[in-house]
């Protein structure tokens, strides 16, 4: 099954992954993190924004590859500190 790398305009940039790969019908995400599409860190030191800010990103992707938050089966949150 081949495997469809994305990474779409408005995302921020990566360094050496592709934000989204599609399998088949599976999506599977990268981490997200509080960068916007510029690579700049969005509201340093303030986890709601941060959290926001992710969370777009997230949806950016989901829209790119023709996904919808409800077509989503699994979220893992990794935090550093509470």
């Amino acid at each position: 099954m081949p495997l469809e790398h994305r990474t779409p305009a408005g995302s921020p940039r990566p360094s050496g992954y592709s934000h989204v790969v599609r399998a088949g019908n599976l999506l599977f995400i990268s981490g997200q993190v509080a960068y916007d599409a510029n690579n700049e860190l969005v509201g340093p030191g303030d986890i709601v924004a941060q959290t926001r800010q992710a969370f777009a990103n997230l949806g950016l992707l989901l829209r790119d590859a023709g996904a919808r938050w409800s077509d989503v089966a699994k979220l893992n949150f990794y935090l550093t500190d509470m």
